[in-house]
């Protein structure tokens, strides 16, 4: 277990209160203040947030050595907790919903969705395909991800809650389609490789339509999450191969995100909730990756709704919890 100390989780308690107090503006969220970025470190390990929900509950892992990797969630015991993978296995936390289900990628071409009571399914096969990968979770227990079908190509998938199941296949490339985030109205966002070999991200609307998104100064652009105000985020990297966060906003612009610390080389973003909150991870001169939390600079007043949420999980912000059940099996 490791733990963050009192004036990180000041900061961190501060920090994302006033994110949760934020709605988005017409000008778009703005990252402006050195304050408005929190790096999330871990003593011994290197650490990723890969995503985040609307009650500033994050999920990432801590990973030694480029293999062994612990999953963290951030829960309501105002600690930072980690528990290991099942041993001859790796598992790493991959999104988390309002509900508290966190989607566990492990070996083997295995995802689980994990309950807050810590019970958890097991998904194996998508459309008969084995070989899951599952990114992302929506608030209605929608799992997003990608595996590989009978013909070696990567194919998105939604598997809903009831067991039903589609498969995306983008059309700029059919044989390269990936997942990674999911909203309330059913809007997908992910990527697919050029037939060149450059990322680029798309956005598949609730009526069925396609649109690329490309991030004009980038060689290669990825996108991770989108809130419900349509808010997409994500991530590029320049012509110098430095990889930058990024937000598209409603109105179609690109805002750059890069953490201000003075070691910084590489942010990447890869999550966003209704609020404007991020989650993603940076990286050092000497390649040590630090998660970090971001939140939009304040100006407006709650709504009733969201300041309600900041009660609720206000708590929930400050710490990591361990679920409390074991672990999953290991996996052959």
């Amino acid at each position: 277990m490791t733990a963050m100390n009192s004036r990180n989780l000041a900061t961190l308690l501060l920090l994302v209160a006033s994110a949760l107090s934020c709605r988005v503006s017409e000008a778009g969220y703005s990252y402006s203040q050195p304050g408005d970025f929190v790096s999330v470190d871990s003593t011994n390990y290197q650490v990723r947030l890969t995503g985040i929900n609307n009650l500033g509950q994050a999920v990432g892992y801590e990973s030694s050595g480029g293999s062994i990797y612990f999953d963290i969630v951030r829960g309501s015991d105002g600690t930072i907790q980690t528990f290991t993978a099942p041993s001859g296995s790796s598992r790493v936390t991959t999104g988390i919903n309002d509900a508290g289900q966190v989607v566990i990628r492990g070996s083997n071409g295995t995802t689980y969705v994990e309950n807050p009571d810590g019970t958890y399914k097991i998904v194996s096969q998508v459309q008969g395909n084995g070989g899951v990968v599952g990114t992302g979770i929506g608030n209605q227990g929608q799992l997003v991800g990608y595996y590989r079908d009978a013909s070696g190509n990567l194919d998105g998938f939604v598997l809903n809650a009831d067991g039903t199941s589609k498969t995306i296949i983008n059309p700029y490339n059919p044989a390269f389609t990936t997942l990674f985030g999911v909203n309330n109205s059913g809007a997908l966002v992910g990527n697919y490789f050029t037939l060149t070999n450059l990322t680029r991200g798309f956005v598949l609307r609730p009526d069925g339509t396609f649109r690329t998104v490309d991030v004009p100064w980038a060689t290669n652009t990825s996108l991770s999450g989108i809130n419900d105000s349509g808010v997409i985020a994500g991530y590029f990297t320049d012509s110098q191969n430095q990889a930058h966060g990024f937000l598209e906003q409603t109105d179609g612009t690109f805002t750059q995100i890069n953490v201000p610390f003075a070691n910084s080389v590489r942010t990447l973003v890869t999550g966003i909730n209704d609020q404007g909150v991020l989650s993603g991870y940076w990286v050092d001169t000497r390649g040590t990756e630090h998660g970090f939390i971001a939140t939009p600079d304040a100006g407006a007043v709650p709504e009733p709704g969201s300041a309600l949420m900041v009660g609720i999980g206000l708590l929930g912000i400050v710490g990591f919890r361990r679920y409390r059940s074991a672990s999953p099996p290991a996996q052959g």
